[in-house]
């Protein structure tokens, strides 16, 4: 299983949760928790928002 990911390896504060919730959520179960998958969402957004 890959390490805890940091928070200088992702371009913004929203993909930095994903990645964590992400990992996080494969040492546990491969599951996302409702905030996880409202992490993921926040992430999805800020794409397209950008993409425009």
């Amino acid at each position: 299983m890959g390490e805890q990911p940091q928070y200088g390896d992702c371009p913004a504060k929203a993909a930095y949760e994903l990645a964590w919730y992400t990992w996080r959520a494969m040492r546990r179960d491969d599951r996302l928790t409702r905030d996880e998958m409202e992490a993921q969402l926040d992430v999805i957004r800020e794409r397209i928002a950008a993409e425009g």
